[in-house]
Parts: structure tokens; sequence; C-alpha cells
């Protein structure tokens, strides 16, 4: 079998610190503290900045803000008129803004403990790819909005969604001290992007690794995010009984597995592009530190990152209930 590519194998590593993060149940699910309640200070922040700050599309943001007001940990404040509305923290949402800061904190000492110096090379080597980035990226994975599992809303940054604007990175070294989420994050995310800006991609990378995963034996249903979480293309994949008639089983089409092969030709072309843009070195590094990590974690752990809306939460498909 070839390698992994670099991307699954982020994915795993971020899929097992969401699990045993969420485990601990200090706090709010991941994305939801990553991409809502860490980006709320004490003073409280414009609406119209929450996407920004977030490195979000305002599609994906709504949702966010949505469920953070139904759990009663923000407020949005309109009473100054729609431009000038801003969102605040309650007392509950500070108290859930520490608790997982801290929980991530505790999971990410607890992963040090355990994996040692290939963790700390992982860590290190994705500090200085991040910081290489010319765009901040989110601090955990979030697609475009409901309808569209793309990262951009477009095939290009230049040429991206009206809901999602990108955010230029104010020089090197920004991506030191980040939680290792937030850096697994970006790389996901940097590296989906030069992906989804390929013509030739036909897919998003959330899409096409979950169809890679399908196989060609087929995976039972009930253990795919659900659907509406990542976008199948039409004609990729069809459904038929198990064995014995129990359960269901999702297959790829023809289409689906050239598709699946076209996207896994594009997404070593970008890792060999990354070689080149980033240096062999670090790219080579970052290869074997991960791979530690991931052979250590659940073999069952999904090699994607989806984050299904699930009764009013974000939670990670394969982390647990969130």
């Amino acid at each position: 079998m070839s390698p992994a590519l670099l991307p699954t194998l982020w994915a795993q590593a971020l899929v097992g610190l969401a699990r045993d993060y969420e485990a601990e149940r200090a706090g709010p699910s991941l994305p939801l503290w990553s991409n809502l309640l860490r980006i709320v200070d004490a003073e409280g922040i414009a609406l119209r900045d929450a996407p920004r700050l977030a490195r979000l599309s305002r599609r994906a943001m709504g949702p966010l803000l949505g469920s953070g007001e139904a759990r009663g940990l923000v407020v949005i404040d309109r009473s100054a008129g729609g431009r000038r509305a801003t969102v605040h923290l309650t007392a509950a949402g500070g108290a859930a803004r520490d608790g997982g800061r801290a929980g991530l904190a505790r999971t990410e000492a607890a992963w040090a403990g355990r994996f040692g110096q290939p963790l700390a090379r992982l860590r290190d080597g994705l500090e200085d790819l991040a910081g290489r980035f010319d765009l901040e990226l989110p601090h955990f994975p979030m697609v475009y909005g409901p309808a569209d599992a793309r990262i951009t809303g477009g095939w290009s940054v230049a040429g991206h969604g009206q809901d999602w604007r990108p955010v230029a990175r104010d020089g090197t070294g920004t991506a030191d001290g980040l939680p290792l989420a937030a850096l697994l994050s970006q790389a996901l995310v940097a590296f989906a992007i030069d992906v989804e800006s390929e013509p030739a991609a036909g897919l998003p990378l959330l899409t096409a690794s979950v169809l890679v995963s399908i196989g060609d034996e087929g995976v039972p249903e009930a253990r795919l995010p659900p659907v509406v979480a990542w976008r199948p293309a039409p004609g990729t994949i069809t459904g038929g009984p198990g064995a014995l008639g129990r359960g269901k089983v999702v297959r790829l089409t023809a289409g689906g597995r050239e598709r699946c092969d076209r996207y896994l030709a594009l997404a070593a072309a970008v890792e060999g592009h990354w070689r080149v843009r980033f240096g062999a070195g670090l790219i080579d590094a970052l290869r074997p530190a991960t791979e530690a990590i991931a052979g250590g974690l659940d073999p069952g752990l999904p090699p994607y990152v989806v984050v299904p809306w699930i009764g009013g939460m974000f939670s990670v498909h394969g982390a647990g209930d969130g």
C-alpha cells in the first residue's frame, strides 16, 4: 500500500485529540470552543468581525452563534443597530471558554507524556509550517456552509465565495505557541484550499476524503458521517444490504472510484508542491512524526474531520457525542 497522505494523518491526529479532549467534558465541543468562544474577549466583539476573527465564512459563523445563544453561552446585542451589533459572553460562556482552554491544555500535556519526541517534532514542524502560510486559518476546520463542503466556497482563494474573506497572515512566527489542535487545523485547511483551487479537483477535500475511506469493499452506512455533513457528489456512492441482510452498506460506484483516483493523484501532487514551496526537509520531517502519533491512536478513527450539526451542538464525527 502507498503511504497515507499527510492530510489523512493530520485528520486522524486531530480527531484523536478531539476525542480525548471531549472525553474530559471540561468544556464545550472543540469546534464550538475554537471557532466561537475562543474569539470573544471580556469586552465582547463586533458581530460583523466574528467571521474574520474565526477565519470562517459568514455562513458557517451563523450556526455557531445560534448554538452559542441557544446554550446560553453568548448574547448578541443589536440595540445600537445592525452594523454596531456586538457579541458578548455570558457568565456561563466565560466559564466554558476558560474550561475549554484548560481542558485542551491538559489534553495536549497528556499527549506530550504519551507520545514524547514525535509530538514535540510534530508541534515544532507545524508551527514552522503554519507560520509560513500566506493566510490566517481557522483553529478547527469548518466548511463554507451547510450546503457547501468546500472551505472557501470557490475554486481558489482569488475566486472565493462571497461569504468568505481571506485574512492575511501578519508575518512569520505567528503560529508559535498555538494549541496543537489549531496547528493541525491550519495545516488541513491550507491543504484543502490548495486541493480545491485546482480546476481538476472536482470534489472538496472533505468529500473526497470520505469517499476514499469507503474503499472497494464498502462500509456500513452507520460508520459514515451524516450525508448532509459531507455532500457526496451525485453518482459516486450506492447503497445495498449488508451481510445476512443486516443494515445498509455504502459502496463506491465506478464514477466514485474514478473520482477517488483523481483526488489521490491531485493530493499527492499538492504534497509534492508543498515540498518545493516549504522545503522538502520540513515536509519530510512532518510525515514520520505524524505517522508515529496516528499509529498510536485507535485504528478506527476516521481519516477526515467532519463536524455535523447534532442536537444544537457541533460535535466531531468519530470523537464521541460532544
